[in-house]
């Protein structure tokens, strides 16, 4: 294949499948991280050392597809896969449907509704606090020294003349004057003391509720039915947990608070001045009225332009995440400059919806700053025509006016981005509440013997699947029975449902219509953590978790370190962990970086090993490793689960023609169902074709390979 689509020019490739290194003009053969021979296929079988031992393993090659198989370049358009990827995966369906007070609701919630609404008190007394200390504080100064009075009859009586300052005297003089300070300084400390528990409450609160909605969501997504996983990218799935969250933990309380302190502090503000100005009042009213109009617009506005915004991030961070991913991929084949221009489009997207929602933001904001230029203008005239108005209470009028007009326009704007943030909460719920769960983990009542299965028999009858409503059958009428101790492999052309297969046998999907039966019991009814933990599973690709290699066997420390080394030995890998320093404790990286896929692959085995149960799936799970790892698996599978009953997904049919019966599928269904010996004797068998592409057309050799298996 390489010789037929690559270029004229030096190619290298890895492999495991032995068959193409006979048409490679050089080979390395490398063992334990050493280069121990070199040179042409020919010329190393010729040696009869490492490399002739190796290839010995297999005295067959894998077995090829067929050649209506093979991919040809340039056969799907790039509009043909966006269609097939869109059908599959989905696109973002979130539309929000929450108001704003709803929306505050559902936030406030699982933090504990009594105690954020006594927090929420706690924060408009802050800012009325703030409020009440200013306007203390003009009281305190027109008091003066207190003898205000006393010198407005002595103007009236004896035709005396003071200015303004002589009028109201030096506040020093007053006789009241530590009372006034007392007064004021304790205003102070209350105020301080408010602010103190309400800091306190909002950052516990808002901690405890954030912590329940991260739990929620996890536990409800640890739940869900893998269909769920095919439809939604993985990167749409972290920017749940990622930007969702982090609006949650971060940008939400603090504007909430924000809000809450500074409305109250607006609104005795825009007050203050009524008690000097009684016409102020009406004023008052119809510019609020006009502001909340204003605000409504713009809450609405925003919440959608948000909206898009975060349906626009969502493909950003998943073409990030799987370009990393892939990344030697990308480079290999040198398609840098495709996903590039990819991003860059992606990213064009994103920026152009984030700039929508600054932009209507700043609209929005002039607006308001031109009904506050109305108020203050208004204000001014009110002081200029008033009479008998202290300058105190001029000054404190003007003032409060001020801040609050340029402060109003911030704040409706605020109110809208908390909004438009809010949507977050509502994302954030789906995941807890929308979703698609699988069934429970335990069913009481119908929960299996403890000693089930004790023979291992499986059936299926009339069993039918498709992964999603709106997708095609990929399992059709499926009735399959499978002795106690049977041996089955299960093969087929890529798609034929050889992996559907053992998902049914799981529930990963569950079936349309039929019945799965496992010594005698129907596994539909029963709690998937009862099916599960009895049947033993090998995939394709070995999944190990960041810790340790006693942890990755027994994570739940059941078993005592003899009973782990001696199933390490069975897995071969007694060996190579006895040489660590820190042997059981041997540290495993993330997903298991610092081990080969084929000791990966035996550390599955080992595991399949330590629990020993009645039923074992093998799905492929030699094909991504080496010819000696595959003879080390099958020979282990052979010693230590010989009384077990064994159902292999074949990616190499030599390792299923030892079997005691072979099951050929074909576009979803059981095409045959024989001894391979009783498949290979009939020449219209479509296992026979399978076989004679890989090389074996005659019994005889068929009997040849299965002596050489055993």
């Amino acid at each position: 294949m390489l010789r037929k689509y690559a270029p004229a020019s030096e190619t290298m490739s890895a492999s495991v499948c032995h068959q193409y290194l006979s048409q490679c003009d050089e080979v390395l053969m490398m063992k334990e991280g050493r280069l121990v021979e070199r040179g042409t296929h020919a010329e190393l079988m010729g040696r009869r050392g490492e490399y002739f031992k190796l290839v010995s393993y297999d005295t067959t090659t894998s077995a090829h597809q067929a050649p209506s198989e093979h991919l040809t370049p340039g056969g799907t358009t790039e509009e043909e896969v966006e269609k097939i990827k869109k059908r599959l995966t989905g696109e973002e369906s979130f539309v929000p449907k929450l108001g704003f007070f709803s929306l505050l609701y559902l936030y406030m919630k699982p933090a504990g509704l009594a105690i954020m609404m006594v927090v929420v008190l706690l924060i408009i007394l802050f800012g009325v606090s703030r409020s009440a200390n200013g306007v203390y504080l003009q009281y305190w100064l027109d008091t003066g020294d207190g003898l205000m009075e006393e010198r407005l009859r002595n103007q009236t009586e004896y035709n005396m003349t003071y200015t303004a300052e002589q009028l109201v005297g030096v506040i020093n003089d007053n006789p009241d004057l530590h009372q006034h300070m007392i007064i004021y300084s304790m205003m102070a400390v209350v105020m301080c003391a408010i602010g103190v528990v309400k800091g306190l409450g909002v950052a516990l609160r808002v901690i405890k509720g954030a912590t329940a909605v991260h739990n929620r969501m996890f536990d409800g997504l640890m739940r869900c039915k893998m269909s769920f996983f095919d439809a939604n990218p993985g990167g749409r799935i972290l920017n749940r947990f990622s930007r969702d969250l982090d609006e949650l933990d971060n940008k939400i309380p603090m504007l909430f608070e924000f809000l809450l302190q500074g409305g109250a502090m607006i609104l005795s503000q825009f007050l203050i001045p009524t008690a000097s100005f009684p016409e102020y009042i009406v004023l008052v009213i119809v510019v609020l009225a006009l502001y909340f109009f204003l605000g409504r617009g713009l809450i609405s506005g925003i919440r959608e332009t948000k909206h898009v915004e975060n349906l626009m991030r969502s493909p950003v961070v998943h073409h990030i995440t799987s370009t990393v991913a892939g990344l030697p991929v990308i480079r290999t084949f040198g398609r840098e400059e495709v996903f590039t221009q990819r991003f860059e489009e992606l990213l064009d997207r994103h920026t152009s919806s984030n700039l929508q929602f600054r932009l209507s933001s700043v609209w929005f904001c002039l607006r308001l700053d031109e009904l506050g230029t109305v108020m203050i203008t208004a204000v001014a005239l009110f002081v200029v025509f008033a009479r008998d108005a202290s300058p105190a209470m001029v000054g404190l009028c003007l003032s409060v006016v001020y801040g609050s007009v340029t402060f109003v326009s911030f704040w409706i704007r605020m109110t809208a981005e908390l909004s438009a943030r809010l949507t977050s909460v509502e994302r954030c719920d789906e995941y807890i509440r929308s979703l698609d769960y699988e069934a429970p983990l335990h069913v009481p009542e119908r929960a299996p013997p403890a000693s089930w299965p004790q023979r291992g028999g499986v059936e299926l009858r009339g069993v039918c699947l498709r992964y999603r409503p709106e997708l095609p059958r990929v399992l059709h009428d499926i009735s399959l029975q499978v002795q106690p101790g049977e041996k089955v492999g299960v093969v087929g052309r890529t798609g034929a449902g050889k992996s559907t297969l053992i998902s049914t046998l799981l529930r990963m999907v569950e079936v349309e219509t039929g019945t799965i039966l496992i010594d005698g019991l129907d596994i539909r009814p029963m709690g998937l953590h009862d099916l599960r933990s009895r049947i033993d599973v090998i995939p394709q690709d070995p999944v190990l978790f960041s810790g340790t290699i006693r942890h990755n066997l027994d994570p739940f420390d059941e078993y005592p370190d003899e009973k782990l080394w001696t199933i390490l030995e069975k897995a071969n890998l007694k060996k190579k962990v006895s040489r660590a320093d820190q042997q059981l404790q041997m540290k495993v990286t993330s997903v298991g970086d610092n081990f080969s896929v084929g000791e990966k692959q035996l550390i599955c085995l080992a595991r399949a090993l330590l629990r020993q149960n009645r039923i074992l799936l093998l799905d492929e799970a030699t094909a991504s490793v080496d010819v000696e790892t595959d003879h080390l698996i099958q020979r282990t599978i052979q010693d230590n689960f010989s009384a077990c009953t064994v159902i292999t997904i074949a990616h190499r049919l030599n390792t299923v023609v030892g079997y005691d019966r072979i099951v050929v599928m074909d576009a979803g269904k059981v095409v045959e169902l024989d001894t391979p010996l009783a498949l290979m004797e009939n020449e219209s068998s479509l296992f026979r074709q399978m076989m004679g592409h890989a090389g074996f057309t005659t019994v005889e050799q068929l009997l040849e390979l299965q002596n050489k298996r055993r």
